[in-house]
Protein backbone atom coordinates (compact mmCIF):
# COMPACT_ATOMS: atom_id res chain seq x y z
CA UNK A 1 0.00 0.00 0.00
CA UNK A 2 1.38 3.24 -0.71
CA UNK A 3 1.36 6.15 1.40
CA UNK A 4 -1.73 7.46 0.13
CA UNK A 5 -3.88 4.61 0.81
CA UNK A 6 -2.25 4.52 4.27
CA UNK A 7 -3.16 8.05 4.72
CA UNK A 8 -7.11 7.41 3.60
CA UNK A 9 -6.46 4.45 6.02
CA UNK A 10 -5.98 6.39 8.79
CA UNK A 11 -8.56 9.48 7.55
CA UNK A 12 -11.23 7.17 7.66
CA UNK A 13 -10.88 5.40 10.91
CA UNK A 14 -10.67 9.27 12.26
CA UNK A 15 -13.93 9.85 10.34
CA UNK A 16 -15.46 7.01 12.00
CA UNK A 17 -14.80 7.82 15.45
CA UNK A 18 -16.03 11.98 14.75
CA UNK A 19 -19.07 10.19 14.18
CA UNK A 20 -18.81 7.77 17.13
CA UNK A 21 -18.86 4.70 14.89
CA UNK A 22 -16.07 2.61 16.71
CA UNK A 23 -16.93 -0.76 14.92
CA UNK A 24 -15.70 1.11 11.65
CA UNK A 25 -12.84 2.68 13.16
CA UNK A 26 -11.20 -1.01 12.96
CA UNK A 27 -12.44 -1.75 9.50
CA UNK A 28 -9.20 -1.76 8.46
CA UNK A 29 -7.66 -3.60 11.54
CA UNK A 30 -5.78 -6.60 11.35
CA UNK A 31 -7.10 -10.09 13.52
CA UNK A 32 -3.66 -9.38 15.56
CA UNK A 33 -3.82 -5.90 15.87
CA UNK A 34 -1.82 -4.30 18.98
CA UNK A 35 -2.61 -1.07 20.19
CA UNK A 36 0.70 0.00 22.29
CA UNK A 37 -0.37 2.42 24.91
CA UNK A 38 3.23 1.82 27.09
CA UNK A 39 4.52 5.29 26.02
CA UNK A 40 1.37 7.16 26.78
CA UNK A 41 0.52 8.86 29.86
CA UNK A 42 -3.12 7.91 30.03
CA UNK A 43 -4.36 6.78 32.94
CA UNK A 44 -4.60 3.31 33.66
CA UNK A 45 -4.11 2.47 29.97
CA UNK A 46 0.03 1.78 29.73
CA UNK A 47 0.07 -1.23 28.45
CA UNK A 48 -0.58 -2.72 25.00
CA UNK A 49 -3.96 -3.71 23.54
CA UNK A 50 -3.86 -7.14 21.81
CA UNK A 51 -6.84 -7.70 19.07
CA UNK A 52 -9.49 -5.26 18.01
CA UNK A 53 -11.77 -6.00 20.68
CA UNK A 54 -9.12 -5.20 23.07
CA UNK A 55 -9.14 -1.72 21.41
CA UNK A 56 -12.62 -1.70 21.13
CA UNK A 57 -12.63 -1.80 25.13
CA UNK A 58 -9.98 0.58 25.72
CA UNK A 59 -11.78 3.15 23.06
CA UNK A 60 -15.18 2.81 24.36
CA UNK A 61 -13.40 3.93 27.81
CA UNK A 62 -11.55 6.62 26.17
CA UNK A 63 -14.32 8.38 24.55
CA UNK A 64 -16.84 8.16 27.53
CA UNK A 65 -14.30 9.59 29.60
CA UNK A 66 -13.55 12.84 27.04
CA UNK A 67 -17.13 12.80 25.38
CA UNK A 68 -17.68 13.32 21.82
CA UNK A 69 -14.49 14.61 20.97
CA UNK A 70 -13.93 15.06 17.67
CA UNK A 71 -10.10 14.35 16.58
CA UNK A 72 -8.07 15.18 12.82
CA UNK A 73 -5.35 14.57 10.99
CA UNK A 74 -2.75 17.75 11.18
CA UNK A 75 0.01 15.63 10.01
CA UNK A 76 0.93 12.60 7.98
CA UNK A 77 3.91 11.17 6.66
CA UNK A 78 5.76 7.71 5.63
CA UNK A 79 8.26 7.14 7.03
CA UNK A 80 11.41 5.09 5.18
CA UNK A 81 10.89 1.84 6.84
CA UNK A 82 6.64 1.73 5.42
CA UNK A 83 4.92 2.56 8.70
CA UNK A 84 3.02 5.94 8.95
CA UNK A 85 3.59 8.84 11.17
CA UNK A 86 0.29 10.71 12.72
CA UNK A 87 0.08 14.08 14.13
CA UNK A 88 -3.48 13.95 15.62
CA UNK A 89 -5.70 16.39 17.67
CA UNK A 90 -8.67 15.58 19.28
CA UNK A 91 -10.94 18.58 20.45
CA UNK A 92 -13.98 19.31 21.96
CA UNK A 93 -15.57 19.47 25.70
CA UNK A 94 -14.93 16.95 28.30
CA UNK A 95 -17.94 14.58 29.37
CA UNK A 96 -18.13 14.35 32.86
CA UNK A 97 -16.08 17.60 33.53
CA UNK A 98 -16.92 20.29 31.37
CA UNK A 99 -13.83 21.29 30.22
CA UNK A 100 -11.82 22.00 27.04
CA UNK A 101 -10.22 18.96 25.49
CA UNK A 102 -7.35 19.91 23.50
CA UNK A 103 -4.88 17.18 23.26
CA UNK A 104 -2.46 16.42 20.24
CA UNK A 105 -0.58 13.18 20.24
CA UNK A 106 1.38 11.12 18.05
CA UNK A 107 -0.01 7.51 16.30
CA UNK A 108 2.76 5.48 14.04
CA UNK A 109 0.99 2.74 11.85
CA UNK A 110 2.59 -0.69 10.79
CA UNK A 111 0.58 -1.59 7.84
CA UNK A 112 0.74 -5.43 7.00
CA UNK A 113 -0.69 -5.59 3.12
CA UNK A 114 -3.97 -2.75 3.65
CA UNK A 115 -4.61 -3.35 7.24
CA UNK A 116 -3.35 -1.93 10.33
CA UNK A 117 -1.15 -3.98 12.41
CA UNK A 118 0.27 -2.17 15.18
CA UNK A 119 -0.72 1.16 16.11
CA UNK A 120 1.94 2.93 18.48
CA UNK A 121 0.32 5.95 20.76
CA UNK A 122 2.84 8.57 22.16
CA UNK A 123 1.16 11.65 24.01
CA UNK A 124 4.61 13.60 24.06
CA UNK A 125 4.98 14.66 20.39
CA UNK A 126 8.66 14.96 20.57
CA UNK A 127 9.28 11.08 22.24
CA UNK A 128 6.92 10.18 18.98
CA UNK A 129 8.74 12.20 16.49
CA UNK A 130 12.58 10.24 17.97
CA UNK A 131 10.63 7.14 17.54
CA UNK A 132 9.60 7.85 13.88
CA UNK A 133 12.72 9.37 13.24
CA UNK A 134 11.66 12.59 12.91
CA UNK A 135 12.75 15.92 14.14
CA UNK A 136 11.12 17.42 16.95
Amino acid sequence: MDERGKIDVAERALAAWNRGDLDRVIAKASEDLECDLTRSDIPGESHVHRGPKAYLRFARRWREALGPTQVELEEAKELPDGRLFALIKQSGTGARSGAEVDLHYVQIYTFVSDEIARVEVFTDQRKGRAAAGLEP
